[in-house]
């Protein structure tokens, strides 16, 4: 991902607007649970690093979605920006993703008797993203990623 020496911005604020999903943090209102359903956000959207002429995107998201599916969703994803960095004249550097699952829960209680066992399953997916590409518009490789990001979570 990021490198410690290079300098870091971000072209997302996050506090009092909209994040990837259009859900506004800042509002208390009955949707936010079924806005957790679908996406957890994340404070920080996309990072954007440079190193010898690369531009380095990463992200980090919680899909709630199951794994299955985000793997083969991301799968094409990663796919399709790569042939458009070819396709805008760039050169993809690398492009990869690291998925990981959680989602079961279980509960054990017991009050001296029998144990009580209740198990949950609400899956959830860890997708990290990095893009190292060559490209001169840095800004539409953005734009891209992030349109990668909504189709991931609807």
């Amino acid at each position: 991902m990021a490198h410690e020496h290079h300098e870091h911005h971000e072209h997302h604020e996050h506090e009092g607007q909209a994040c990837q999903c259009g859900h506004h943090h800042d509002e208390q209102h009955e949707q936010h649970e079924q806005h957790e359903k679908s996406v957890l956000c994340n404070q920080e959207e996309i990072t954007v690093t440079h190193h010898e002429g690369a531009v380095i995107l990463s992200t980090e998201r919680v899909i709630a979605k199951e794994y299955s599916w985000v793997r083969d969703r991301l799968n094409k994803e990663l796919q399709s920006l790569a042939g458009w960095v070819e396709e805008q004249g760039g050169l993809v550097g690398h492009i990869k993703a690291f998925l990981a699952e959680t989602g079961y829960t279980c509960m054990l209680s017991t009050t001296g008797e029998d144990v009580q066992i209740k198990e949950t399953l609400k899956p959830k997916v860890t997708a990290k993203i990095t893009l190292i590409v060559f490209i001169n518009n840095e800004n539409e490789l953005y734009s891209k990623l992030a349109e990668t990001l909504k189709k991931l979570v609807n």
